[in-house]
């Protein structure tokens, strides 16, 4: 009887005590998938410095366009009952650098999400009728006419609806730093990070081990090719593009010596974003505060909006007003991702984690309930399947505003005087316009009491000359 009871007494306290989880919003940061190499040997026929032919420069390859179906439909699974069945344009933002392969992998991932999206179109006779180009209106030819009794009513093959994506403009969001290298300062810490003990130390150690049998087998004459660490660069890179798509370069790399120059390319990428670039000079980390803080400014701003819904009640929680999405998706790249792990870093003090291809940031806002502890709302940072940060939502939203720099004072740092007269009105300016300000309600405040001065004048004297013509009066009786 005793174990019954106590049975009873912990399945009341668990029920009374069950926690709810209900995800409000996500914004995902997340790099392209594979894509071909970013410098090529030969441009005329596409050969990279391997002699390895491709599509064209830096474009996302069959297997990337697999890799980001492959993140839609695992991500539509993992959160569960979050995203619609079908696509639905108001619940989602889609935003991409303008890049092809960022957008491509932008496309591929929202039909991994919503894999049965497939429109019933439904179109009238009338409609098929209009539905035709005006160029082919006053002259279809019997073999167009066929085309399109065999298409029916497709309006794209399958029905399938392509979302809008939303192109970030770099020279507003400073987005792309590393690759516009417009900001003069930035390229002072780069170059300073140049000099850094671990990258010589890193040039040397390539130069050792791998130097003198790339430059045979790439018939390469300078002897100082790779003491330039750009030369690395391009060679990891034209390397790893071939090793996601498969070729084992036989001819370059035996096998025991193509998986070391495998590890050594990640050893240098890593290097590359973590010190050369994200690293600043001393403790100042300045590099994601310039390229990630009005993107960091956006991630909170959706969030307050699905938060503010919310707090109202629980019906409001899956409207979508004002512009508030339950998703955003950026499309980026490894020095964006990179630049956001700085600045989460210089926030929130965690680690950063170096974004190999197809690598996801999460910032991801949650609505926890139950009886005992009431309602709290924690946001959860997660770097792939990795949680590198669960934090109090009002606590998220303070260190951010503290700590992230406004479009001015970025402008002002990179020394982009047109950029910051269009983004923020001049200190000057304003401090102009309060001072005119305050001289008016100064100006006004004295007329005022000039007013009421005079105003008690004009009595005292009406109340003087009564009182002389009470006292004349009460002397003539």
């Amino acid at each position: 009887m005793n174990n019954i009871n106590i049975i009873i007494f912990i399945s009341l306290y668990s029920l009374y005590n069950f926690i709810e989880k209900k995800i409000l919003f996500i914004f995902e940061h997340s790099r392209h998938g594979i894509k071909t190499p970013s410098y090529l040997n030969d441009s005329s026929n596409l050969r990279d410095i391997f002699g390895q032919e491709w599509i064209g420069l830096k474009e996302l390859t069959r297997g990337g366009n697999r890799m980001e179906y492959l993140l839609g439909v695992y991500l539509k699974n993992y959160y569960n009952n979050f995203f619609s069945e079908k696509y639905n344009p108001d619940e989602i933002y889609i935003m991409s650098s303008d890049s092809n392969r960022t957008v491509e992998s932008a496309l591929a991932q929202i039909q991994g999400i919503y894999q049965n999206n497939v429109l019933d179109i439904g179109l009238t006779n009338y409609q098929i009728n209009r539905s035709i180009p005006y160029f082919f209106e006053n002259k279809l030819t019997p073999e167009f006419e066929d085309f399109l009794e065999s298409i029916e009513n497709y309006s794209l093959p399958y029905n399938i609806q392509i979302p809008p994506i939303h192109s970030i403009d770099d020279r507003y969001h400073i987005y792309r730093i590393s690759e516009n290298e417009n900001c003069e300062p930035y390229n002072y810490i780069k170059d300073d990070n140049l000099k850094k003990t671990v990258v010589k130390n890193f040039i040397n150690n390539f130069n050792y081990t791998f130097g003198e049998h790339l430059l045979k087998k790439l018939n390469i004459s300078d002897k100082n090719y790779f003491i330039n660490i750009n030369n690395i660069d391009i060679v990891c890179d034209n390397f790893l593009s071939n090793y996601e798509i498969g070729n084992k370069l036989n001819d370059i790399f035996e096998e025991e010596k193509y998986i070391d120059f495998y590890d050594e390319c990640i050893e240098y990428f890593t290097l590359k974003y973590k010190e050369i670039h994200i690293q600043g000079i001393k403790k100042n980390n300045i590099v994601g505060l310039i390229s990630q803080s009005q993107i960091m400014r956006i991630i909170l701003n959706y969030m307050k909006k699905r938060y503010d819904l919310s707090k109202k009640g629980k019906e409001y929680e899956d409207l979508i007003i004002n512009g508030s999405p339950k998703y955003v998706m950026l499309k980026g790249h490894d020095f964006t991702i990179s630049t956001m792990e700085d600045l989460l870093k210089i926030i929130f003090e965690t680690e950063i984690s170096f974004p190999s291809i197809g690598s996801s940031q999460f910032f991801v806002l949650n609505k926890i309930s139950s009886k005992s502890l009431g309602t709290k709302y924690n946001v959860e940072i997660i770097f792939n399947d990795k949680i590198k940060l669960e934090i109090d939502f009002n606590s998220f939203e303070k260190k951010i505003k503290k700590k992230i720099w406004s479009s001015k004072k970025v402008a002002d740092y990179c020394g982009w005087d047109e950029y910051a007269k269009e983004v923020s009105i001049n200190t000057k300016e304003i401090v102009l316009i309060l001072i005119i300000i305050l001289l008016c309600l100064a100006n006004l405040g004295i007329i005022i009491f000039i007013c009421y001065v005079n105003n008690r004048k004009q009595k005292n004297k009406s109340i003087i000359i009564k009182y002389d013509e009470e006292y004349t009066n009460q002397i003539i009786k």
